[in-house]
């Protein structure tokens, strides 16, 4: 989305919804008055674990962020497209109902796969499902005001009584609050004049689906079933999904260079630090192994065990696999065709949300020769090397290379092939084994 563009929505400006065709142009951005952003299109910045925050004023807006957005905010009508989407409540006055904006408001699913704990918000149009009067008035009352309390017997059986009577109109939605508060939980309130609490599980359900997390940052590739993957065997799935993909959503013309870039993407994991962080051990341990590693066989860990991982491999703070892979894939690309050439190298680069122009600064003075054994003819990178073309500095290619592709694709199709990648390789990471049914699921939403 253009950065312009974003601001002005994020501000509500009078100014009109931008509009432009889906081709990259250069806008000069007036002096804007209004800076501060319209509380109710507050969103998160996400630029990872620990430098994400809330959106306050546009000037802390960067080229390249990822934004979290409230859906009821709405915005897609300007900002894109939202498969399933109801109505548009920034141009709609009438308040969303709870089915549609449950098809696009996907917290409690991203959360319980990500931390395999269940999760229930409980605010806005839940709140106002329970009724003022009656059997259940305190609960009505406990959401709406952080100076009641009930006790968590209380609050068990007031919700399992709602979810048996007639009044209740989602019984799904509240049987899954029942399922988070029959266990250990916490009780969170939103705050800040926001009526409604936030219930969280303390204990991990093996039950629930486990994805792959991709949150950008590189010491989360794991796995939830405990079982180490190959980078041979990554790749190859991801591959495969590539071109299922390419085949069902009719992108037969560009499925060359996705493949290409599918087997490259991962590249970057054969820093020996790398490797030794995946086996939770040192550079030595990381030597020894029999093969290239792409995900780890340990399940989930806290912040802390991650960074004593990293530590421990001496892997610095802001590394990114994805810009040694694209390095490495420029030494085996260097006689395809400059077009080819660029879609590839971008796509590697792009595929945890990075270099959307710039590529993330990491000061790596301390670089080791790495050696990539599974490409056609082995690639080689001395340290020396490293140090001296740093993915961030100017002159890298990397913002060159994604206007390149803007220019060529749009800003849609562009964002719309990272996509693929971006998609089959979290269909690998999560189940390689169900690959073909994450395509038919892309399928029909995408058709």
């Amino acid at each position: 989305m253009p950065l312009t563009a974003m601001r002005d929505w994020l501000t509500a400006a009078s100014k009109a919804a931008y509009d432009s065709a889906d081709v990259a142009h250069q806008e000069a951005e007036e002096p804007r008055d209004e800076t501060a952003v319209n509380p109710a299109r507050r969103a998160i910045v996400w630029r990872g674990l620990k430098n994400s925050s809330l959106l306050e004023d546009v000037g802390q807006l960067r080229p390249g962020d990822t934004l979290v957005l409230p859906a009821e905010a709405g915005g897609w009508s300007q900002l894109g497209h939202v498969p399933l989407a109801p109505p548009d409540p920034a141009e709609n006055p009438e308040p969303l109902s709870s089915e549609p904006l449950a098809n696009i408001d996907l917290a409690e699913q991203a959360f319980e796969k990500l931390r395999q704990r269940r999760i229930a918000r409980i605010f806005g149009y839940r709140v106002a499902q329970i009724p003022s009067k009656g059997d259940f008035e305190p609960l009505r009352d406990y959401l709406n005001s952080d100076q009641l309390d009930l006790t968590r017997r209380a609050l068990r059986e007031l919700i399992a009584d709602f979810v048996a009577s007639e009044q209740c109109p989602d019984v799904a939605f509240w049987e899954s609050v029942s399922r988070v508060i029959d266990d250990r939980y916490q009780v969170d309130r939103y705050g800040d004049d926001v009526a409604g609490i936030v219930l969280k599980s303390l204990r991990k359900d093996s039950g629930l689906e486990s994805l792959d997390e991709d949150s950008g940052e590189d010491e989360l590739s794991e796995r939830g079933d405990l079982r180490r993957v190959s980078l041979e065997d990554h790749t190859a799935d991801v591959m495969r999904n590539v071109s299922t993909f390419c085949h069902r959503l009719g992108l037969e013309s560009v499925r060359e260079p996705l493949r290409l870039a599918a087997r490259m993407h991962d590249w970057g994991k054969c820093d020996p630090r790398f490797q030794a962080m995946l086996i939770r051990g040192d550079l030595a341990a990381a030597w020894r192994q029999p093969r290239l590693w792409a995900k780890s066989d340990r399940a989930t860990s806290s912040r802390v065990e991650r960074e004593t991982a990293r530590r421990r491999a001496r892997l610095p703070d802001g590394f990114r696999h994805e810009m040694l892979s694209m390095q490495l894939a420029e030494l085996a690309l260097e006689n395809r065709e400059a077009a080819m050439r660029d879609l590839v190298l971008h796509l590697i680069a792009s595929h945890h949300g990075h270099a959307r122009p710039w590529a993330p600064l990491c000061d790596d003075p301390e670089s080791i020769d790495v050696e990539m054994t599974e490409a056609e003819s082995p690639l080689q990178l001395s340290a020396q090397w490293r140090v001296e073309h740093l993915p961030e500095q100017l002159g890298s290619g990397v913002v060159e290379r994604f206007w390149r592709v803007v220019r060529r694709f749009g800003w849609w199709d562009a964002a719309f092939l990272e996509m693929v990648l971006r998609l089959a390789d979290h269909a690998a990471s999560a189940h390689p084994s169900r690959s073909i049914e994450f395509a038919e699921k892309l399928e029909e939403v995408l058709v």
